[in-house]
C-alpha cells in the first residue's frame, strides 16, 4: 500500500513536486513567458512572468510576491545577482496573473567561459509555498551581433569540414 501524502513539502526545485489530493487546486508555478535569448550588454529589455497551473493556463486573482535571481544554466544554486539590474516593475505577480519587469545585464557571457545565464523567480512568503519556481530560457549576453546580408544566396544548410581550411563561404556582414 503506498504511503499517504506527506504534509512536508521538500524545498522547491529539488526533487518531484509534493503530492496533491485530486480535490485540491492544481499546483501552480511561475513561468517566464517572454525572455530574450541573446540580450545585449547594458541594454534594457523586458521580461514577462506568469502564474500558471499544470496545464499552462494563466491563473488570475492571485497576487504573489517573488524574488528574481540571475544564475548560470545547469547550476541551480549559482548566483550572479551583481550582473542583474531590475530597472522597473514590481516583483509581484498582480491579480491579472502577470508581471512585467524591465531589466539589464551588466556583463557578457564570454567573461564567464560562454556560460549561459538563467533567470530564476521564487515566490516569497510561506503562504505561497505551494507555488513552484520559474526558470527562463538560457541566455547568452552579447556585446555585438553579426547581420548577414543577401542570405538568399547562401545554402540553407552547410557543414564546415573541421580539418580543411579550404572549405569556406564568403559572406557580407
Amino acid at each position: 500500500m503506498p504511503a499517504p501524502p506527506s504534509s512536508h513539502n521538500p524545498p522547491l526545485g529539488h526533487g518531484p513536486p509534493p503530492p496533491f489530493p485530486s480535490s485540491a487546486i492544481s499546483p501552480l508555478h511561475l513561468k517566464f513567458q517572454s525572455c530574450q535569448r541573446y540580450p545585449f550588454l547594458n541594454q534594457i529589455f523586458d521580461i514577462e512572468l506568469w502564474l500558471v497551473n499544470e496545464a499552462g493556463k494563466l491563473q488570475i486573482r492571485n497576487e504573489v510576491p517573488f524574488t528574481i535571481k540571475l544564475g548560470f544554466e545547469g547550476e541551480i544554486d549559482s548566483t550572479c545577482d551583481h550582473l542583474l539590474e531590475v530597472v522597473s516593475g514590481s516583483r509581484r505577480i498582480e491579480s491579472n496573473g502577470k508581471c512585467h519587469l524591465t531589466v539589464r545585464l551588466l556583463d557578457v557571457s564570454a567573461s564567464y567561459g560562454d556560460a549561459k545565464f538563467v533567470f530564476q523567480a521564487t515566490p516569497l512568503l510561506d503562504e505561497h509555498s505551494y507555488i513552484g519556481r520559474g526558470y527562463s530560457v538560457p541566455m547568452s549576453c552579447v556585446r555585438h551581433r553579426l547581420i548577414v546580408e543577401n542570405r538568399s544566396q547562401l545554402p540553407s544548410l552547410w557543414y564546415k569540414d573541421i580539418g580543411g581550411k579550404q572549405n569556406c563561404i564568403e559572406i557580407l556582414v
